[in-house]
C-alpha cells in the first residue's frame, strides 16, 4: 500500500503526525502497529505506560489525577526529545489529549484536582502536536470484555461512568480540534486501517489551540 502519511509533510517543516485515541482496549495499538507494518517508513510511538513500565499500567493508575497528569507530561517531554529531527511520518499511540481528558473525567467524577494545572503544563511543556487525531469509539461492553480477556481487574477506566464521560469529552473536543471520531462495531483491523488511511488523505491542515479546546470542554460538560 502506498503510504499517504509519507506524502503528508507538515506545513511547519516537521513530520506529519497522526494521533490515535480511544479508551482502554479500543484497538489503538493493534491498528497503529498494523498501519506501520504496511508502511515501513512510518515511525510508531508507543503509549505512555509502555515507555515507563513495559506495559504495566499500575504506575499511572495508582496515582491521583494530578500526579498521573504530571508524570505523563514528563514522559511527553521524552517523546518529543526522541522525535527531534525526525523526518518520517509518525503515528502516536495516544497523545497528550489522553492525559488531559483522563484528568478532566476523574475530576468530574469526584477526584478533584487543580483545574489550572493542565493549562500550566501545556504552556510550560513540549508536546507532540498531531495534524490529525482519530478517536476509536468502541462500545463499553466490548471494551470491558477485551479488558477482562487480558486479565484486567476492576478499574475506574472500565467503569460505565468513566467510559461514557470519556467518550462525551472527545466528542466535545472534536468541535474544536481536528479529531475524527471513528465508531467501531465489528470492523476488521484491515478495514479500520483503510479508514484511517482515508482520513489522513482527506485531512486538511488546521490551526488549533489545545488550551482553548480544554476550556471549551470545561464549559460544556
Amino acid at each position: 500500500m502506498n503510504c499517504t502519511l509519507t506524502s503528508r509533510v507538515a506545513d511547519d517543516n516537521g513530520p506529519y503526525v497522526l494521533g490515535l485515541e480511544g479508551n482502554v482496549c479500543s484497538g489503538k495499538t493493534t491498528i497503529g502497529l498494523q498501519y506501520c507494518r504496511e508502511n515501513h517508513r512510518v515511525f510508531f510511538v508507543p503509549e505512555y505506560w509502555e515507555m515507563i513500565t513495559g506495559g504495566e499500567r499500575t504506575t499511572l493508575t495508582e496515582l491521583n489525577a494530578n500526579g498521573a497528569l504530571k508524570m505523563v507530561f514528563a514522559i511527553e517531554e521524552q517523546r518529543c526529545a526522541a522525535l527531534t529531527g525526525a523526518n518520517s511520518p509518525i503515528v502516536c499511540d495516544r497523545t497528550i489529549l489522553t492525559a488531559l481528558v483522563t484528568n478532566f473525567v476523574r475530576g468530574r467524577l469526584g477526584e478533584h484536582g487543580d483545574v489550572e494545572l493542565p493549562v500550566q503544563l501545556l504552556r510550560d511543556s513540549r508536546v507532540i502536536r498531531p495534524k490529525l487525531f482519530v478517536f476509536f469509539d468502541v462500545q463499553n461492553e466490548v471494551q470491558l470484555e477485551r479488558w477482562q480477556s487480558r486479565g484486567g481487574g476492576n478499574s475506574i477506566f472500565t467503569s460505565p461512568d468513566f467510559q461514557n464521560l470519556y467518550r462525551r469529552s472527545f466528542y466535545c473536543l472534536a468541535e474544536r480540534l481536528p479529531i475524527k471520531v471513528m465508531p467501531v462495531v465489528d470492523e476488521t483491523v484491515a478495514t479500520l486501517v483503510r479508514q484511517v488511511e482515508l482520513e489522513v488523505r482527506n485531512c486538511a491542515s488546521t490551526v488549533y489551540c489545545v488550551v482553548e479546546a480544554l476550556r471549551y470542554l470545561s464549559s460544556k460538560i
